[in-house]
């Protein structure tokens, strides 16, 4: 059968080693397309944990992808001066790089995300973390592979042409498989199901008129501190109220912290959630004013110490959402979180922020006296929300798996840093890349990360 020829060829092709001439047309480019579609999907699959939801558009990604390396192949052909070798040159070059596309999807875990990053991750190993060096490492291999395989694959059916148009021809042979694997590797074919459950209704007078009896109940609360000694106090704030993942996310911290730093008397715990409405002063940024102007008054800003624990969802502008239908809640962005920690008078801060863009709160919380760590860079977003979900994947990596085994707040991060990147890289996400920045003052002044009592 020709078509079973052509993946012989194809696959001797991506040995070097090559013999015949076979020449299917515009049906190499077919099976070529159905093979890496398959295997996309397949390892997509794999990758992905159920409940799982099809995303069709990353079809129409993939492609995108072969019509670029089409349109490449023609360029190509015609710089050969066989313009009737377009077709076997994509179809070809599609077959013989299916390899390379298994070895990728199964060894690429974060790859620098453009040329610079790449060439400062192979000249300076240092500048960059493991997973990006690493991911720097297999492109290397990857590039110089695929090289090969064209440069043959322009020499197999041009084998009369000048050296020249075959080197010609393989520039542009690489340029349309690199802007294709670039296009297609922002989406996947299958990504964890939305689970689309209502919130539960609650009467959202009776919580408005209920927040000073709450904020009052849970301000009382709170232990004096301790003269000579450092105490922490923890501020747990929960912005989204249609998704249970941030209620989890602070009810979590609020346990960790407290069993950490024997803080269980010394948090408050700001919620939106309907669940919590009746039980839990709401997550508003009055709210969070008044607790943290409170704690102001209670801690001794010499010696002890606030940690800031802020999850929901976030924009690029950058700000924090806070929302709990159909209450009319005002958002909180830097400036605003900055200004109520300033005129509270807390100097040393531990500030968490776990949302999409949350490392565009940095340069407004940045101090010496402050340590600042974000879920996501500036320009990027964080993920693991949604209805169904139980813990983001930065909450669930920093706050239940790392602190539980680090010894310091620095190996935490990195820890959980590690975790995100793999999971993120599994499920083809654009890396998230947590930040973390450390002011000098506050740097021998951070609380050990002791185990749970």
């Amino acid at each position: 059968m020709p078509w079973l020829s052509a993946l012989r060829a194809a696959f001797r092709l991506s040995l070097w080693r090559i013999r015949g001439r076979p020449d299917l047309g515009p049906r190499a480019l077919v099976i070529a397309f159905a093979l890496h579609f398959s295997l996309d999907a397949w390892l997509s699959w794999h990758a992905i944990e159920p409940p799982r939801e099809l995303y069709w558009p990353h079809a129409i990604t993939l492609l995108g992808a072969f019509g670029v390396l089409w349109l490449a192949s023609l360029t190509a052909a015609k710089a050969l001066q066989r313009p009737v070798l377009a077709w076997s040159l994509a179809g070809h070059a599609a077959l013989a790089l299916l390899p390379l596309h298994l070895l990728l999807r199964l060894t690429l875990s974060e790859p620098p995300e453009t040329v610079f990053d790449w060439l400062l991750a192979l000249s300076k190993p240092a500048a960059l973390n493991p997973e990006t060096r690493h991911g720097a490492l297999w492109l290397l291999v990857a590039a110089i592979y695929g090289w090969v395989v064209l440069s043959r694959l322009s020499c197999w059916l041009a084998r009369d042409a000048q050296r020249g148009r075959q080197l010609l021809a393989t520039l542009w042979l690489a340029a349309g498989v690199l802007v294709g694997f670039d296009a297609s590797r922002y989406s996947t074919f299958w990504y964890p199901k939305w689970d689309e459950t209502p919130a539960a209704e609650f009467d959202a007078e009776a919580a408005i008129y209920a927040q000073p009896e709450l904020l009052n109940d849970a301000l009382s609360k709170l232990q004096a501190q301790t003269p000579g000694q450092q105490d922490v106090y923890v501020v747990a704030f929960g912005g989204d109220g249609a998704e249970k993942v941030f209620r989890n996310e602070v009810e979590f911290a609020a346990k960790r912290f407290g069993e950490l730093f024997d803080a269980q008397k010394r948090t408050v715990q700001l919620i939106n959630h309907p669940s919590r409405v009746q039980t839990t002063p709401l997550a508003t940024r009055t709210n969070l004013g008044v607790v943290l102007r409170r704690l102001g008054q209670i801690l001794d800003p010499s010696e002890d110490l606030l940690i800031l624990f802020m999850t929901s969802h976030g924009t690029e502008d950058p700000s924090l959402y806070v929302g709990l239908d159909p209450l009319p809640l005002n958002q909180i962005s830097p400036t605003d979180l900055k200004q109520l920690l300033d005129e509270a008078g807390i100097r040393w801060r531990i500030a968490i922020i776990s949302a999409c863009y949350s490392g565009g709160f940095i340069p407004s919380l940045k101090s010496p006296d402050s340590l600042v760590i974000t879920a996501a860079r500036a320009d990027r977003t964080s993920f693991g929300c949604g209805s169904g979900a139980e813990y983001t994947y930065f909450g669930r990596a920093f706050l239940i798996d790392a602190m539980q085994h680090a010894t310091d707040w620095r190996e935490a991060f990195e820890q959980a840093s590690t975790t995100i990147s793999r999971q993120e890289a599994k499920e083809n996400l654009e890396a998230s890349e947590p930040q973390f920045v450390l002011g000098d003052a506050i740097r021998n002044r951070l609380p050990p990360l002791r185990q749970p009592h």
